[in-house]
């Protein structure tokens, strides 16, 4: 058997985070090659193998390890093969920002270096020690600088085994910036000790410069000692020494907090610190307030990265992939009663799409990822289902994103269910920094038994009260008030008679799933096990209308064929 040389002397060219061009000599008789990467047969970008012997890889992900199979093949179909392995470099830090922590400390931040395994960091040319390297978790690093007052070029580095790619050079000139109490100033503190949320945090400040604006005081902030200093960028203000902070976290302590700032006023002190998650209402937020917590925060680019890829995943009726510069409009479902079932989910959903402009682009946010991604599957999106079920955010990443979703978008529609035994209406206060026009729509579920007993699974006939299903699936009702149900695992079809009685009909089926009527009162019955479609008369009589064995096949009635038929009424 004549065979092909085999690839011989096989390496790399041109490599970077993403791409690499491979190379080879022999495969003497080769008309084609074919390429196998981490065992999975790849097409390459550029093929020139039976011209040049090279072909070129891109799409790949930085920082990972290929093994590359190169097969030559002649004419009789011989083949040989040769394989070489790569670990590409982490991709490049991008996206480098600042800003001053201490008077010899500054944070910065990137997004970028995916596939990294560490970082090294550089000012003016020399390689310093991070004071806090969270390069590899959350994509930041505070590093010590000599003073303020010096011009600093600073480089991130991300390596891995093998390879280190420079990021883009940040240069800066850092000038102190000395605060002064020029007027009477309050210290917002949030540490790690009181585990409030993100969105207690964002209602907490708003509540302090709501009344620092109507008082002609100032806010500024402490996070460095709590776990938002990982996604915020915020000038930490110095405490002095000797100063304490007081604590107001609950409903009971509003009116103190109230009377605490009124006392403060009326002092001597230049400043107080406080810690709070008041709660304030959205129609009682300044303008100027929002204006004011805008300057006070920024996010680090890893939170936008973020952002993105919620977006990607969850953004409906888009028709291109977003981003967080589009235009779109927010549908915010807070439920109190998180114990809701599918059926009741898909209640509130349609409640929801009659609402609203349904051609419009929206984001769903909610406090339940269940009832969210119910809701998505439901509204219908630009995205397959399959690419919304994932959320690897945790509860705080989450919040921070829903934030600047709500805070960014048109218009805002809020929707909170009636909740019949407290009588109250709850929705979250996410959106409450956002200048968006809101929408409030109350959504009501009123769930009853109609007939059955709960929990158990048994046949029997009788009154609403007493008889008895089990997994019933499909449910139709006929002009003269009768119900019909497709009661799944007795194998029946059972009707609920206006008078309350419950009785079986005559038949012989096998799982019936799902279940319709016509104008004259006729049934007809998805017969799911059995690969049916059945019709049951007036007169009581079940006639196949279609399907015989299991299977696929187009033809007319008892020729065609059905398989793992099964159907819900909506």
């Amino acid at each position: 058997m004549i065979v092909p040389s085999q690839p011989a002397e096989l390496r790399f060219s041109n490599i970077n985070s993403t791409s690499f061009q491979v190379k080879w000599a022999g495969g003497s008789g080769a008309v084609a090659y074919s390429y196998s990467l981490n065992d999975r047969y790849t097409i390459p970008s550029i093929d020139l193998g039976s011209i040049n012997n090279y072909a070129v890889f891109t799409n790949l992900e930085p920082g990972s390890r290929y093994s590359i199979i190169v097969t030559a093949a002649n004419i009789y179909g011989s083949t040989s093969s040769n394989i070489v392995s790569i670990l590409l470099p982490p991709g490049e830090p991008v996206n480098l920002t600042y800003y001053i922590a201490s008077s010899n400390t500054i944070r910065i931040a990137w997004s970028g270096g995916l596939g990294a395994t560490s970082y090294i960091y550089r000012i003016n040319d020399m390689q310093v020690q991070a004071v806090l390297d969270m390069g590899l978790q959350k994509n930041y690093a505070i590093l010590q600088i000599a003073n303020l007052s010096t011009l600093y070029k600073i480089v991130v580095i991300a390596i891995n085994i093998e390879y280190n790619i420079k990021s883009a050079e940040l240069s800066v000139s850092l000038f102190p910036r000395q605060f002064t109490a020029s007027k009477k100033t309050i210290i917002c503190v949030y540490t790690n000790q009181y585990p409030f949320s993100f969105g207690e945090f964002v209602r907490g400040l708003l509540y302090l410069l709501n009344y620092a604006n109507n008082n002609r005081m100032g806010v500024r902030l402490n996070i460095e000692n709590s776990i938002l200093y990982n996604y915020l960028i915020v000038d930490n203000y110095k405490i002095p020494p000797g100063y304490q902070t007081k604590i107001y976290y609950n409903e009971k302590d509003d009116m103190l907090l109230a009377d605490d700032l009124q006392i403060f006023k009326e002092s001597e002190n230049p400043i107080c610190l406080v810690t709070t998650n008041h709660a304030i209402r959205r129609n009682e937020i300044d303008s100027l307030s929002i204006i004011e917590f805008n300057k006070l925060i920024q996010f680090i680019p890893a939170v936008y990265d973020m952002l993105n890829d919620r977006l990607k995943r969850d953004l409906l009726n888009s028709v291109s992939p977003p981003s967080y510069s589009d235009d779109y409009n927010v549908l915010n479902m807070y439920l109190a009663d998180l114990s809701l079932n599918r059926n009741q989910i898909l209640s509130l959903a349609q409640q929801v799409r009659e609402s609203i402009d349904v051609t419009k682009t929206y984001i769903i946010i909610s406090n339940s990822p269940y009832i969210r991604s119910t809701l998505i599957e439901f509204m219908g999106s630009y995205h397959t289902l399959e690419d919304k079920t994932i959320d690897t955010l945790d509860s705080l990443e989450s919040s921070i994103v829903d934030f600047i979703i709500s805070s960014r978008s048109k218009k805002i529609y809020t929707f909170s269910e009636y909740n019949t035994k407290s009588k109250k209406v709850s929705y979250n206060l996410s959106e409450s920094t956002s200048l968006s026009s809101l929408t409030v729509t109350q959504l009501y579920y009123i769930t009853t038994t109609f007939a059955g007993i709960y929990p158990e699974a048994e046949f029997t006939d009788g009154n609403t009260e007493t008889a008895a299903f089990a997994y019933p699936c499909g449910i139709t009702k006929d002009l003269s008030g009768n119900v019909y149900i497709a009661d799944t695992m007795n194998n029946n079809i059972r009707q609920i008679q206006p008078t309350g009685q419950v009785v079986t009909l005559p038949g012989n089926f096998s799982g019936p799933t799902g279940i319709t009527v016509d104008i004259s009162g006729n049934l007809y019955v998805v017969d799911a096990i059995n690969a049916l479609i059945r019709k049951i008369s007036l007169d009581g009589k079940v006639i196949t209308l279609a399907g015989s064995t299991a299977g696929f096949k187009d033809d007319i009635g008892s020729k065609a064929q059905f398989n793992f038929l099964y159907a819900t009424n909506p």
